[in-house]
């Protein structure tokens, strides 16, 4: 079953690579109290993902610091060193948190995984956006094809708000 709106996000552990070492914590914990915007790729590296979903976030990001937004999250079901890598290479680290949730923890808990194991990538997130305040979903914006960007993308999610 897939999370809605107005759904409080279940908790998970998730990762990062910071400060030279692997960080986790407890996602309920971390967001409360804030507006984010999640925004989840297939994987890191991936066409899509690399060349238009990331970019348009970063592009974007002062614009959705001005409207409110308090962080900007990137998840993949990746591993922290893979999208920290990632995140380097994309020029976000300064604007978007590289968020790993590779034990597939939240994304299963969502209801948004993908099995993309036929192109070899295994079980992996879905292609979505999502507005969250105060651990709530305010808005979902899922794919339907997870190899196209027409609803995730930052300038979808940011004429939503």
């Amino acid at each position: 079953m897939i999370i809605k709106e107005n759904e409080v996000l279940p908790n998970a552990t998730l990762f990062e690579y910071k400060d030279k070492k692997i960080n986790s914590f407890e996602l309920l914990k971390v967001i409360k109290e804030k507006k984010i915007i999640i925004f989840a790729v297939p994987g890191a590296f991936t066409p899509t993902c690399s060349e238009k979903h990331l970019p348009g976030y970063v592009l974007n990001a002062e614009s959705f610091y001005e409207k409110g937004i308090d962080e900007l999250w990137c998840l993949a079901v990746n591993d922290p060193f893979v999208m920290f890598t990632w995140g380097l290479i994309g020029k976000s680290l300064s604007t978007v948190r590289m968020v790993s949730d590779g034990n597939c923890e939240l994304t299963k808990k969502l209801g948004l995984t993908e099995d993309l194991s036929v192109i070899g990538l295994g079980v992996r997130s879905t292609r979505y956006a999502m507005i969250i305040e105060d651990t709530k979903v305010i808005s979902i914006f899922v794919e339907d094809d997870p190899g196209r960007l027409e609803k995730s993308d930052a300038n979808s999610v940011l004429k939503s708000l």
